[in-house]
């Protein structure tokens, strides 16, 4: 997979890896992002690298899959979002989850058009 970020003014947006799993599981798992996320259902960190390796092949083959988003300022992970088929439907749709502990920074709007 090719090394491409993205930049907004504080935050910095690469497609995920491998290594991002552990990060990206616990974000799913907090219940104010699994419930709009996973119908508020706990995934195992199995389903979270299923996930994740379908999303690495889906970026690879289509160019679309799961981002993660990290502050410039703090190298902290932020969040994720994407673009892919979820939840069964055909048509590709955002998808966008922010650490509840930073909600209400407006991180969420300026990574949708990123």
């Amino acid at each position: 997979m090719k090394n491409i970020t993205i930049e907004t003014d504080r935050l910095r947006l690469r497609p995920c890896t491998e290594d991002d799993i552990p990060a990206l599981h616990k974000l799913w798992i907090h219940p104010n992002v699994r419930a709009f996320l996973w119908d508020d259902v706990v995934i195992t960190e199995a389903r979270a690298r299923e996930t994740v390796l379908r999303s690495i092949q889906s970026y690879q083959e289509e160019g679309a899959g799961v981002w993660v988003v990290f502050s410039k300022t703090k190298n902290k992970l932020v969040g994720f979002c994407g673009l892919g088929h979820y939840g069964g439907e055909p048509e590709k749709e955002l998808l966008y989850g922010i650490d509840p502990l930073l909600w209400g920074n407006g991180y969420a709007t300026e990574v949708s058009p990123a």
